[in-house]
């Protein structure tokens, strides 16, 4: 199933499934929290724009736009008290107006569909970045220890060493929730490939943190979490 098909059927279960993250996400949150300063704020992939509704409240942003390409996602955004709501991808985001932050969280760049649509998506968001703005992005990391497992994090790391490609992070997975099991298919990065792409889209990185999936925790190494980034243009 495609990123749009998983939505579609996540959607009516999309706060319950939050709220199993809840950690992880909060954590990433705080993060964010502690390095911003905007009154202006652009979620990309908001979901039910619950949670960026929440980051804006508590960070006195004056103006909230969300961005949501899914159908089904986009009618819980219309739920959600926003200055405006778009519905539309990240990699066709077209926007005159500049903003003072950027969320783009949850590996929503994971499921933009191939390397060449997440490069556009990333320069797409430059694009609507103000000058001294800035951009956090969080990927699922196919190199972290700690979600994946030893085995195949090792696996991961031979098969992007011998055969490297930009579809080695395509993943099928599903999720069991409210007695649903809803089947996708989408992309964990590595750090480097992340990177590259940041570097690709002209970005750079200001910051660059591992969080811990299921506990949250901020870890010293990106074997042992999640990555976040925090990115400026260049």
């Amino acid at each position: 199933m495609s990123g749009n098909g998983f939505y579609t059927k996540l959607a009516p279960f999309y706060r319950h499934y939050a709220l199993t993250k809840q950690a992880y996400l909060a954590s990433v949150d705080k993060i964010v929290l502690s390095n911003l300063q905007a009154r202006t704020m652009l979620d990309v992939g908001a979901g039910d724009g619950v949670r960026a509704r929440g980051i804006a409240d508590r960070a006195g942003i004056e103006v909230l736009v969300l961005a949501e390409p899914n159908t089904k996602m986009f009618e819980l955004c219309e739920k959600t008290e926003a200055a405006d709501r778009i519905n539309t991808a990240a990699e066709d985001l077209d926007l005159e107006y500049k903003f003072d932050v950027i969320t783009c969280l949850w590996n929503v760049l994971g499921h933009v569909e191939n390397q060449k649509l997440r490069i556009k998506a990333l320069k797409r968001m430059s694009n609507t970045l103000g000058e001294n703005g800035r951009i956090f992005l969080d990927v699922n990391n196919r190199y972290n220890v700690s979600a994946y497992g030893f085995t195949n994090i090792m696996k991961n790391i031979s098969k992007d060493i011998l055969s490297a490609s930009e579809t080695n992070g395509d993943v099928s997975f599903h999720i069991k929730i409210d007695g649903e099991d809803i089947a996708a298919n989408g992309h964990i990065f590595n750090p480097k490939e992340v990177r590259r792409l940041i570097e690709k889209a002209e970005l750079e990185i200001v910051n660059e943190y591992y969080i811990n999936y299921s506990n949250g925790k901020v870890q010293k190494t990106f074997f042992d979490g999640q990555l976040l980034f925090e990115l400026k243009k260049r």
